[in-house]
């Protein structure tokens, strides 16, 4: 089933026991795989390098942990960014 990314902005983002975590701010989209590698959840479009980088190793989420996307996302535990 495809969904638009438009849809996800601001969804709230829960962990497979219940815990929220936050909710959807931005998008990496892999543009040579074509598909979405993570999400973060704050907004990285107008911020300095260094909380670029911050926000990416600890306010972001691997995709494939993903493991539902209806009117909240749901997750599996984070892994580590590599």
């Amino acid at each position: 089933m495809a969904k638009r990314l438009s849809t996800m902005y601001d969804m709230r983002v829960y962990t497979i026991s219940g815990k929220e975590v936050g909710s959807v701010k931005d998008f990496i989209v892999d543009l040579e795989e074509g598909r979405i590698s993570r999400f973060t959840l704050e907004p990285i479009m107008t911020v300095s390098k260094e909380d670029a980088v911050r926000i990416l190793r600890e306010k972001s989420i691997f995709y494939e942990n993903v493991v539902s996307v209806s009117d909240i996302i749901l997750i599996s535990p984070k892994k580590e960014n590599a």
